[in-house]
């Protein structure tokens, strides 16, 4: 994937679950691992739980009754000269930044 210029929309969710727990018997399970994406798909990555981050990606998409949220992201040149992704959690994109 090659760095993007600008803010972009990301889309945050929990992945579905297919377990047998998520059937029926266990009750809700918290996800552990989020998902994040852009419209495209060109961006398409598993933010496991001990990552920097994930609490607060985790509390914004379970605030949401869908339990996804669209934020806003941007490519920014690491310490170590690689690409990392930022992603802005106080500023909500409006509806009209994101159509699918």
């Amino acid at each position: 994937r090659h760095p993007r210029e600008g803010v972009w929309v990301l889309k945050v969710q929990a992945p579905l679950d297919k377990s047998d727990d998520a059937a029926g018997g266990m009750g809700k399970m918290v996800p552990a691992v989020l998902l994040l994406h852009d419209e495209t798909f060109d961006l398409v990555h598993f933010v496991p739980e001990e990552t920097f981050g994930h609490g607060t990606l985790l509390r914004k998409a379970l605030r949401q009754r869908s339990q996804q949220v669209y934020l806003y992201a941007e490519d920014c040149l690491g310490d170590r000269g690689g690409s990392v992704l930022r992603i802005f959690t106080e500023i909500a994109p409006n509806q009209s930044d994101f159509d699918w």
